[in-house]
């Protein structure tokens, strides 16, 4: 599955094509229903930066904690348009990880890594996209608190996978 600019907008069976936004499973149950679709849309809606985290987590193979993965999406609050630098770097880590976790195309960040989470141009299908990649423990920051499963640092503080070893 070559692409040139490395965006990957076909991830197979593992989130399906970018664009696939009606695809709601697995995150919205599996198979999708309503119950499960409510729960998930009103997570994502109400505690955004806490799913962000865990999902992030996640995506490093490691324990959710306050200092590695709440703490970064805080920069994402700086005005004058460097949370919003801040932000394209997270999200394009974020779907980096999640990327070669789902063994989806050259195990190096790629420049459609970055161009797939530019607000407005496709941030909101890749999100989905990224979603959908992984089970609901996956994000579901609720059940992290019902386990009390969340620490406050987690070492080592890693952003990206490390791909090497992992392939």
């Amino acid at each position: 599955m070559r692409d040139s600019f490395g965006c990957y907008c076909d991830w197979g069976p593992n989130g399906g094509k970018c664009y696939e936004f009606w695809k709601c499973a697995p995150c919205c149950g599996d198979p999708c229903n309503f119950r499960d679709g409510c729960y998930c849309c009103l997570s994502w809606m109400l505690c955004f930066p806490c799913n962000v985290a865990k999902l992030y987590s996640h995506s490093v193979s490691q324990t959710c904690a306050c200092v590695n993965h709440c703490m970064p999406l805080m920069l994402m609050g700086i005005p004058w348009g460097i949370g919003y630098v801040i932000s394209v770097i997270i999200f394009s880590m974020l779907r980096f990880n999640l990327r070669t976790l789902n063994g989806i195309g050259e195990p190096r960040c790629q420049p459609g890594d970055c161009l797939m989470v530019c607000p407005p141009i496709m941030n909101c299908f890749s999100f989905c996209q990224m979603v959908r990649s992984v089970p609901i423990d996956a994000w579901d920051c609720f059940s992290t608190a019902k386990r009390k499963d969340c620490q406050c640092f987690v070492s080592p503080c890693v952003f990206t996978r490390d791909v090497t070893t992992q392939r």
